[in-house]
């Protein structure tokens, strides 16, 4: 309280000093409070603090203790070495184009994901600015082609750039990459080191244009069961190599955040066999076009052959 009055006193007790608080619960609530802690939510942790041990609230106190994930400014990363990808959700033509992004780097190295940036914008050319801006190559762009799918491809199309291709060293077209979610795909695997894919072969759709070279784009349909799988294990802090930094700008975005706890694994019978399984839903259809983003993020990095 920033301008108490004068003459009130007051006290508390904290949660060791009562008899209706055994240790147990005291470490449970902090073991939950810290989690999300680590994923960028503070609330529970100030919780944990101003009310169960009646200390007053200062980020540092949960710095001292809890190694959040979330990355702060102080943090040095070693930009150097990242390969930087940029992926968008696509939601609305009717007045503007109303488009979610993120931008995140992955340093093989350290195996390190972190959020550059993240926002919306209102024109593709808007978001060709924001891929320039964090010098991510066009090849590396990765859109959501749910909504208006001819216009994504067309965009997708327009904005890349020629080249020679390492392995054809023919002239080809580098551009944008339209994606789409489907379930029923099967699980590829890389010949190298047989990491499990969650996407299909490249395949060519028409955009209906007459410019050389722009007449297709590459689709790349994924299965996003296993991508949102992964994604939940970096947020959970429980992927067995990566580990994701969300910057302090995201966290202290509430709608950002917010995305991230929308859809969930849910217990569902399969229709055909009966047999349990778990399904991600969105039971409460709010909105969830940042975690839409990131499950982009998850494809660009399995077809860098990173995840």
């Amino acid at each position: 309280n920033p301008n108490p009055v004068k003459h009130t006193r007051s006290f508390s007790w904290n949660a060791f000093a009562s008899e209706n608080w055994s240790y147990g619960d005291i470490a449970r609530q902090y073991l939950l409070a810290k989690q999300q802690k680590e994923r960028g939510q503070s609330n529970d942790i100030v919780t944990f603090y101003t009310q169960v041990l009646s200390e007053f609230w200062r980020y540092s106190l949960a710095e001292e203790e809890v190694e959040p994930l979330v990355a702060s400014e102080q943090k040095e990363f070693d930009t150097a070495n990242e390969v930087r990808i940029a992926s968008a959700d696509v939601q609305s033509f009717d007045k503007d184009e109303h488009i979610y992004f993120t931008v995140c780097g992955f340093n093989k190295e350290k195996r390190e994901i972190r959020l550059i940036d993240h926002g919306r914008c209102n024109t593709f050319d808007e978001l060709h600015n924001v891929t320039r801006k964090h010098g991510v190559k066009d090849q590396r762009c990765y859109i959501d082609s749910g909504h208006a799918t001819r216009r994504v491809y067309q965009e997708c199309a327009k904005h890349g750039h020629a080249g020679v291709g390492k392995t054809t060293g023919k002239s080809q077209w580098y551009c944008w990459i339209p994606t789409k979610g489907a379930s029923d795909k099967k699980m590829y695997y890389h010949k190298e080191h047989s990491k499990s894919e969650f996407y299909a072969p490249v395949s060519p759709q028409s955009t209906g244009l007459n410019d050389s070279g722009k007449k297709s784009v590459n689709l790349v349909s994924f299965n996003p069961d296993v991508a949102k799988d992964i994604l939940k294990e970096l947020l959970d802090v429980r992927h067995a190599d990566w580990k994701l930094y969300i910057n302090d700008v995201a966290k202290n975005d509430a709608e950002f955040m917010s995305h991230l706890n929308v859809e969930k694994r849910e217990p569902e019978h399969n229709a055909k066999t009966g047999a349990l399984q778990f399904v991600w839903k969105n039971k409460a259809k709010a909105d969830q076009h940042y975690w839409d983003c990131l499950v982009l993020q998850m494809v660009g990095g399995s077809r860098e052959r990173f995840l």
